[in-house]
């Protein structure tokens, strides 16, 4: 039996002072997309930053994927990129460090859209042009767990479906696991687990088989 991808134990969590969440538990498995739901400043970020190890918890625990040979286990896509000042340095560059080999780093770029933008200075392109290379380089990871904070939130609508669809046949394909915060209908339509913030609380809800997973 493949072991979860990720998996929460009575995580506890706050932020200046004020308690957010409480004895949240859930595992994510293989093929899952996990969307994280709730009105503004619920916790999801502090959330899914927890996942990734990078907020402190009150109680509790996470699981996480152990280190695959060769790749991180983890691929996280903060809400900012923080490159604000110049940065001369293409969108090929920014993918290139972590991208398996050059044929994954243009299949990723090709399923998000991202291939006429390789050449491009990365400090030059819009927003929602950023997001498109900067999920081209999750993906190219091959990261078994993908932990993304509103990804796709300045791309153009038209364009979040393609990345949803790339997405969720990357999970597939890859026996993958995404951790996700998203407000548009793309995203809820191709969640597999929704988690959703509820009086302090996390409601866990399969709304379908993960991804990939046999019949």
């Amino acid at each position: 039996m493949t072991a979860p991808r990720l998996r929460a134990e009575g995580v506890a969590l706050s932020a200046g002072g004020r308690a957010l969440l409480r004895g949240a538990s859930f595992e994510l498995e293989p093929g899952d997309v996990a969307l994280v739901e709730g009105p503004n400043g619920v916790g999801k970020s502090t959330l899914l930053r927890a996942a990734v190890g990078d907020a402190a918890l009150d109680a509790g625990a996470f699981t996480r994927p152990p280190e695959p040979r060769g790749r991180a286990p983890i691929a996280y896509v903060a809400q900012h990129d923080g490159i604000e000042a110049s940065f001369p340095f293409s969108a090929e560059d920014v993918m290139a460090p972590v991208a398996r080999s050059s044929a994954e780093r243009r299949a990723a770029a090709t399923a998000t859209g991202a291939e006429a933008l390789m050449k491009r200075r990365f400090d030059r392109l819009s927003g929602g042009e950023r997001q498109r290379v900067l999920l081209a380089r999750a993906l190219a990871s091959g990261a078994p767990l993908l932990v993304l904070d509103e990804p796709w939130s300045s791309v153009d609508v038209s364009g979040r479906a393609r990345l949803a669809d790339a997405l969720a046949a990357h999970v597939g394909r890859r026996r993958a696991a995404a951790l996700l915060v998203a407000h548009d209908a793309d995203a809820a339509g191709r969640a597999t687990v929704r988690l959703v913030f509820r009086d302090g609380a996390l409601e866990v809800v399969r709304v379908r088989r993960p991804f990939g997973a046999p019949p």
